[in-house]
């Protein structure tokens, strides 16, 4: 993970990091029987352990590492060396198919308000190193968020904001989307109330030109894209960035899709890649990573053929994945005025808050206190692209009694009885559908439930924020063949999990609950938000082929 800061960059403490950071991929090793995936995590400690032996017993010798962990640590290595061996015989698409695991941990660049060169403390963990070593990492990074010096500039003409009720709304379009749509200007809002946010434009490093995409969509007035567009393009502030730097918002999932057939949608995409190239466009999943997964050869699986005529051109030069959406509650984001709700005869106005599930800390108390081992809900439709029998598998492919008691069926009746399940659950299904992302992840996310994953592409597809987070720290993968093919037994290798496996996952999990969701106590959403603009800014290759 990178922080970036604009104003000073200097090394933080190099050394003791990277050693705890190796004890972290070193100790994770333990589970890669659990998930393939991790194999890339494996060559990665192995060139770490390496360059960093001496460090390790220096490390030893000082009392952090008893020599039987030493000796452990030992046997662990040897055992890496084979599963390394395995990742270097495997093919090209294999191994490509694992690289998105591995997590870089380049050094923090972090302001200090003095000149003291203080260290964020190590929470004491009893003797587990790998529990000690993920709360070193994670109170690093919320440091360097905490001291983010990265400052934006959100435009405020009205052409572009679009700060006026929008009263011609799509029924159709407005029960399948809200989420999406609401999520966005709940965005909007966190962002104009954020201390990061200045007023001088000279000042910024990211630009936020706020048009609502996604409630324009929703509504019957498209004709408001191009005003808003057209008066950004004039902009004397666009104009001299050439569009770099700047950030347009759009997690609807009809939005920056080559295949939508909707005329003004259609006209939107052509004219954003025709004169916004340069912007990097924040969405629900990351259109960049696919097209160039695809150039590379990448397996979709079967999403690959409908994924060349979506994705295999980008629209813009970057792009940033913030996940699917899951609705926040108004009570804590209130949305302003302007941004009005259906009338109540179709579409009731408490159903918004009932649809927002109630935000649960991530803690091992809260993940021994739930009763449902597994929760998992589907519709009993069909899905597009052979997701069908993904979806269903775990209900009509288990039987019930051999799993600990776990809520899995075709739905739920009642709201409230919905809510009060998916709470009250250890793991939740998150399987593949029309897409490999869906709001089931954010909403695991947000109950603090250890999201379980069905989407051998889902971390290509859709890394949310993932300058900041890794998915594999704070989920769990299971194959997609294997689980189709023997659901329970996949379900039930859950159980071979240790504690300190379990606790690991819920550690990462609640700090990312912190950096993906807006109405956490102690959100960390917009410095997040800003330190994947920059990384999406310094990844740009003009040499890529757009859509235009």
């Amino acid at each position: 993970m990178m922080i970036h800061n604009t104003q000073s960059h200097r090394p933080s403490w190099t050394t003791r990091k990277h050693l705890i950071i190796g004890l972290v991929l070193l100790a994770a090793s333990v589970s890669l029987y659990i998930n393939v995936s991790q194999y890339i995590n494996t060559v990665a400690f192995s060139q770490f352990a390496t360059h960093h032996e001496d460090d390790i017993k220096a490390l030893a010798s000082d009392g952090d590492i008893d020599q039987e962990e030493e000796r452990v640590f030992e046997e662990e290595r040897k055992q890496e060396a084979v599963a390394a061996d395995h990742v270097a015989d495997a093919t090209p698409d294999v191994q490509l198919q694992h690289r998105h695991a591995f997590l870089e941990s380049p050094d923090l660049s972090i302001t200090k308000t003095t000149d003291t060169d203080t260290k964020p403390p190590i929470p004491e963990n009893g003797d587990k190193p790998l529990l000690k070593a993920i709360d070193f990492i994670i109170a690093e990074k919320e440091e360097a968020m905490q001291n983010c010096s990265i400052r934006f500039y959100m435009y405020d003409h009205p052409n572009i904001t679009q700060e006026v009720s929008i009263t011609e709304i799509k029924k159709k379009y407005w029960k399948a989307h809200f989420k999406e749509a609401l999520n966005d200007e709940s965005i909007f809002t966190v962002l104009k109330k954020s201390p990061l946010r200045t007023m001088n434009p000279d000042e910024a490093d990211v630009f936020v030109p706020a048009i609502p995409f996604s409630r324009i969509t929703n509504s019957k007035e498209l004709n408001r894209f191009s005003l808003a567009l057209d008066t950004l393009e004039k902009d004397e502030i666009f104009r001299k960035h050439y569009g770099h730097k700047h950030v347009l918002i759009g997690t609807l999932f009809l939005l920056f899709r080559l295949d939508v057939e909707i005329s003004v949608l259609h006209d939107l995409n052509k004219r954003i890649a025709t004169s916004f190239t340069n912007v990097t466009l924040a969405q629900s999943w990351d259109t960049n990573a696919v097209a160039k997964a695809l150039r590379d050869g990448y397996d979709f699986n079967e999403y690959t053929q409908p994924f060349k005529k979506m994705y295999s051109k980008a629209l813009t030069h970057s792009c940033i994945s913030l996940g699917l959406a899951a609705q926040v509650s108004s009570t804590i984001v209130p949305l302003p005025e302007y941004v009005n709700v259906p009338s109540k005869n179709f579409f009731p106005e408490r159903l918004l808050e009932e649809d927002a599930l109630p935000l649960r800390i991530a803690s091992m108390e809260k993940w021994q206190n739930s009763s449902n081992f597994i929760f998992y809900q589907s519709r009993p439709g069909t899905y597009v692209h052979n997701s069908t029998i993904y979806r269903h598998a775990p209900i009509t492919n288990v039987t019930m009694s051999n799993l600990p008691n776990s809520k899995i069926g075709f739905g739920i009746n009642s709201r409230h009885e919905w809510a009060k399940e998916y709470i009250d659950s250890k793991f939740c299904l998150n399987i593949r559908g029309d897409s490999p992302h869906s709001h089931t992840n954010i909403r695991s996310i947000r109950v603090g439930c250890i999201p379980v994953i069905v989407a051998d592409s889902l971390p290509v597809y859709s890394s949310i924020m993932k300058s900041v987070l890794n998915m594999s720290d704070y989920a769990i993968f299971l194959d997609e063949k294997k689980f189709v093919e023997n659901p329970e037994k996949e379900m039930l290798s859950l159980l071979e999990l240790s504690e300190t496996e379990i606790e690991a996952k819920l550690k990462h999990l609640a700090f990312a609950q912190r950096v993906i969701l807006m109405d956490h106590p102690n959100s960390l959403f917009v410095p997040a938000f800003l330190d994947n603009a920059i990384s999406a800014f310094n990844s740009v290759d003009l040499s890529e082929e757009t859509y235009a």
